[in-house]
């Protein structure tokens, strides 16, 4: 567990810790997602928050969901588009 404190700076922008974006494997440009409950704050990346999610619809019975859902989609889309 990395543990930084980092004082607020003007406009509300604070310096993200070298050793929190290598944790994050991010760099300076990238998109950084803040999801807040209560008063805990986690920060992420899109890639590290889109592996999670892939993982949470993995299923048991070895199917793909996410997979099942995005062609299932791309059916309803070209179903539409064929009217």
């Amino acid at each position: 567990m990395i543990r930084k404190e980092v004082e607020l700076e003007a406009n509300a922008q604070v310096v993200i810790p070298l050793e929190v974006m290598q944790a994050l494997c991010c760099q300076t440009g990238d998109k950084i997602i803040f999801l807040v409950k209560d008063d805990v704050v986690q920060m992420t990346t899109r890639q590290i928050l889109a592996e999670r999610l892939h993982g949470a619809l993995a299923s048991t019975d070895g199917r793909d969901l996410t997979s099942e859902l995005l062609e299932s989609r791309r059916l309803e889309v070209n179903a539409k588009l064929e009217v």
